[in-house]
């Protein structure tokens, strides 16, 4: 290789670093923009959090169903085009029932 040639792909190697060195600055002050503002995000969601309240159970002051009470027939709609009713699935030995257990749902 001639000398100009050396030159010219030291100066392409010394390009592509700068490059590669800008863009790997922008993406770690990005990220830590992103972190802040994930923080701040999850600061301002769960203000009980911050003050020691515990978080309310799943469910809990929901209107509703009582657990094992009679569902009504409901359709749903298969991947195959064809409708499946809940009594369908009690037919068939399957439960719909609501659950019994107290804390079901709760996490």
């Amino acid at each position: 290789m001639t000398t100009t040639a050396l030159v010219l792909l030291a100066a392409v190697i010394a390009l592509a670093m700068l490059a590669e060195t800008w863009l790997l600055v922008h993406l770690r002050r990005q990220s830590a923009e992103i972190q802040q503002r994930s923080a701040e995000l999850q600061q301002k969601l769960s203000p009980a959090a911050d003050r020691g309240v515990p978080p309310r159970r799943l469910g809990a002051g929901r209107a509703g169903l009582r657990g094992g009470s009679l569902m009504n027939d409901f359709e749903l709609p298969t991947l195959d085009g064809r409708t499946i009713t809940r009594s369908h699935w009690s037919k068939h030995g399957t439960s719909t029932e609501q659950s019994k257990r107290p804390n079901c749902g709760s996490q």
